[in-house]
């Protein structure tokens, strides 16, 4: 679901530089999606479940790949934040240098999360799957499985998968 916000993004940035004009909500809706789907439900997880796992098993989590999925993930928040505030001062009376702003910021994160979730996919999680015991894998499966179903992702698959069908069927036509 992730990556399916990527085209949805784009497709937003892309409508404010051809000048199209985009509802209120949307990039509300998409920065809201980022921030609690991707970020807290996601990022969230991984960095206080998935990470120290990896320290438990004996990888090196403050250096390297591990401090690099970290940093990633502090930038793409300073990316949504940043996308956030450009679009509560954007205005269509003097639209074209803010939609070039936001357009720029939307074009960085495209390329990080993307590489981000590849480098999550080909080297760390198999990384983790190779130095984590089966009974720390079961252990790490039975808190995401706990959180998913009682904390703060509860719900929030659905919702978000919700938004981010709506959006896609929004923005169909602006790539």
């Amino acid at each position: 679901m992730i990556e399916g916000i990527v085209p949805v993004l784009e497709n937003a940035a892309l409508s404010l530089i051809r000048q199209q004009e985009l509802d209120e909500d949307i990039f509300p809706e998409i920065v809201d999606f980022l921030r609690v789907f991707a970020d807290e439900c996601h990022h969230g997880l991984e960095e206080s479940h998935f990470f120290p796992a990896m320290g438990e098993a004996g990888i090196d989590t403050e250096s390297g790949l591990v401090r690099d999925l970290k940093e990633e993930h502090k930038a793409m928040r300073r990316l949504v934040r940043k996308i956030a505030e450009l679009w509560e001062d954007f205005s269509y009376a003097c639209a074209a240098r803010t939609a070039e702003d936001i357009h720029a910021a939307v074009q960085v994160f495209v390329r990080v999360l993307p590489a981000h979730i590849r480098k999550e996919d080909d080297t760390c999680f198999p990384m983790a799957d190779e130095a984590l015991s089966a009974e720390q894998q079961a252990r790490l499966a039975a808190q995401y499985q706990e959180i998913q179903s009682r904390e703060l992702c509860s719900g929030v698959i659905v919702h978000y998968g919700d938004v981010l069908t709506r959006l896609q069927a929004r923005l169909r036509g602006g790539s």
